[in-house]
């Protein structure tokens, strides 16, 4: 029986020589998760250098977690996997310009992300999401990463963090189960270029704590506090003499109470664009309003959302630069008003309104700038026991002629509109039996 040889690597005729680069390229494009991409990668030399071309297009950011999950099976901290994390950072460190640690990083790790991706990480983010791990890290490596702008933190206690001069973004996020483990004292430094700062559920960062943050950085641009329990009504005064130049304030909280006196505060922010308070509580908002329209606060983005029922402002049609504005609770007149005399307002989110067709297409008549308009209608007989082929087309014309892109949230009920026609048009008219949630509007502000 004659048994075939197969040729020899350095063969012309070898699988590995006859394929081109191109076709070697296709091959690793087609790879969907790093870990395959890793071992293709290993194959060869040549195979190793077309993975290295193609890797910025494929992965533009690189997950570590990857490495850890092989289906059900998990390989946390063992030795393979540390070694597949050292090849690939070894192999591939230098292309890597955004990095999702999202798993344990000690500190080990940390020195290996500091070594081959020192140059060209610009964006960081590690510690884990969901898991009830908490690590203790020594970011003394930090600043080794040359080109490090964004920096996001989840569920780590940070100690001997080193100054890095290049950061302009920081994100800390706590966790209930630990949030009595974690330390601020690292936070308590001056960090010349920091622009951007989101603290998220962190329970035992103080007022104090957090004011001598504010103090050490006057130059921050964007505030975003999320859920930070400790935070007194207080902080607002000494944020706003902190924090002059804040262009962008965001404000979520679940059960404190910030009466007006205090809110009003926020008006002081001179240079203040962007204004989100979204709360779980009611919040009477009418002076922080009157305060900002007194004060000419040049407020381009405005959200407002509390989780009780709210009361329609008709006095932010006075904010005359306002592009943007994301309410609760509107009627037809207050939702009419506002597209009447906001003569920039671009953008339009209500959620829980009582807005009807007739004042979609009311309102849709007075778009000067409009671009953008979601509705979540809350009670769904205002509207009718359905949208019909006649209503919905009422909209679409108004729509199109405007140049506004309509979204309607129903929470239940019926479109009466062929399927044909509603997908040719639902670019310019979607309407959606569901929820408009607030994590959507939230994000939508934040873009």
């Amino acid at each position: 029986m004659d048994v075939e040889i197969p040729p020899a690597q350095d063969s012309p005729k070898h699988i590995l020589n006859i394929l081109n680069d191109d076709c070697i390229q296709s091959v690793l494009r087609r790879l969907d998760n790093i870990r395959d991409f890793l071992s293709a990668a290993e194959t060869c030399v040549r195979f190793q250098e077309n993975a290295k071309l193609v890797f910025r297009t494929q992965y533009k950011t690189a997950r570590i977690r990857q490495f850890y999950n092989y289906g059900f099976r998990k390989l946390y901290c063992s030795h393979d996997v540390i070694v597949r994390i050292h090849s690939f950072l070894s192999i591939f460190g230098h292309l890597i310009t955004e990095l999702d640690f999202d798993d344990n990083l000690d500190d080990d790790m940390t020195n290996m992300i500091a070594k081959y991706c020192g140059r060209t990480l610009r964006i960081f983010k590690c510690g884990n999401k969901k898991t009830k791990c908490f690590s203790s890290v020594n970011f003394s490596q930090l600043p080794r990463l040359e080109s490090l702008e964004e920096l996001k933190i989840r569920n780590i206690n940070i100690h001997s963090f080193q100054y890095h001069s290049q950061l302009r973004r920081l994100s800390v996020k706590g966790i209930h189960e630990h949030k009595s483990k974690m330390n601020f004292d690292w936070l308590f430094k001056t960090f010349p270029n920091l622009e951007f700062v989101k603290l998220d559920g962190l329970d035992k960062l103080t007022c104090n704590q957090a004011i001598k943050f504010f103090k050490l950085n006057p130059q921050l641009k964007s505030l975003h506090i999320r859920y930070c329990e400790h935070f007194a009504p207080r902080m607002f005064k000494n944020m706003t003499n902190f924090t002059p130049n804040l262009e962008k304030f965001v404000f979520e909280q679940i059960d404190s109470i910030y009466e007006n006196e205090y809110l009003v505060h926020v008006s002081r922010l001179q240079k203040l664009k962007s204004l989100g308070i979204e709360t779980y509580v009611p919040i009477p908002l009418g002076r922080l309003i009157d305060s900002l329209i007194e004060k000419n606060v040049p407020i381009e983005n405005l959200l407002l959302l509390s989780h009780y029922h709210q009361t329609p402002y008709e006095s932010i049609s006075q904010l005359k630069l306002l592009k943007k504005l994301y309410l609760r609770g509107i009627t037809d007149k207050t939702f009419i008003h506002y597209v009447k005399n906001l003569p920039k307002l671009e953008v339009l989110f209500f959620d829980e309104s009582e807005i009807t067709v007739n004042g979609i297409k009311a309102a849709l008549q007075y778009a000067q700038s409009l671009s953008v308009l979601v509705v979540e209608v809350h009670n769904r007989d205002r509207i009718s026991t359905a949208i019909d082929l006649d209503e919905y087309k009422s909209i679409l014309n108004l729509a199109k002629s405007r140049g506004v892109k309509v979204t309607i949230y129903v929470r239940s009920g019926a479109i009466d509109v062929p399927t044909d026609f509603f997908e040719d048009n639902r670019e310019w008219v979607n309407v959606k039996v569901g929820v408009l949630h607030i994590n959507t509007i939230v994000r939508h502000f934040n873009e």
